[in-house]
């Protein structure tokens, strides 16, 4: 088996989920299968949609103008089915504002946009990776309903302005401990002038204590889905 996937890396297209299969093969043949599953589902996704939301893209290889470029980490698109099952698994209030910071080609705005959110919003700064995410919706949205309008912003993650509607927001390790900090410094300015309760996802939590450091942030859940943690915190307004 692991001859194989050393063969199959030869392809281009399949390098880098060769690789990762082959770290996880080293796991266990379970695990193993767990994950080869959830590849097929994502590339059944773009096959049924239309949609272009893999592989990954390394922030290197786009043209940026940004000058927080290397504060960002490369572009991969949260995995379908854990998303799916931590929407099952988290009661996030309805009608609800969803934020994904560092949304990339959009498949998270995808997968929320069938949930009981009233509106969901994609932050990210690169332009090229934005218009990709717009074409995305677009795609989507003919062939499949989507329950709440989707915007896709052009944006570096520390300047976007939140408004007093946004109340769950989702980070996939998407940039540095710098612009984390930043970004939960504007959510907690943001509660002070406008006091509601607000949630954040945080998966492949590298920089968590940029969350944690704030008491008033209570971890809800944590578990390990597809084979990244994930971690919600809930913070009620004072």
């Amino acid at each position: 088996m692991r001859a194989l996937l050393v063969y199959l890396q030869k392809f281009p297209s399949l390098k880098y989920q060769m690789h990762e299969l082959m770290f996880i093969y080293d796991m266990g043949f379970k695990k193993l299968m767990s994950v080869f599953i959830e590849m097929w589902q994502d590339r059944w996704f773009d096959q049924k949609y239309g949609t272009d939301t893999q592989p990954m893209v390394k922030l290197s290889k786009l043209n940026i103008g940004s000058k927080k470029k290397q504060s960002g980490y490369n572009y991969q698109a949260s995995n379908i089915r854990p998303f799916q099952e931590l929407m099952k698994k988290v009661q996030f209030p309805k009608n609800g504002t969803f934020v994904d910071f560092g949304c990339g080609k959009g498949r998270t705005l995808l997968l929320a946009s069938g949930s009981d959110f009233a509106e969901v919003k994609g932050v990210e700064f690169s332009e090229e990776l934005c218009h990709i995410a717009t074409e995305n919706i677009n795609k989507f949205a003919g062939k499949t309903a989507i329950h709440c309008p989707v915007h896709v912003i052009h944006s570096d993650a520390d300047e976007y302005k939140i408004t007093k509607s946004d109340n769950i927001f989702y980070f996939f390790n998407p940039f540095n401990e710098d612009i984390l900090s930043s970004v939960v410094d504007n959510i907690e300015k943001s509660i002070q002038k406008h006091p509601r309760t607000v949630y954040i996802i945080y998966a492949h939590p590298l920089h968590k204590i940029c969350i944690e450091g704030n008491s008033a942030y209570q971890k809800i859940f944590e578990e390990n889905l597809g084979g990244f943690d994930v971690i919600v915190y809930r913070r009620d307004a004072d």
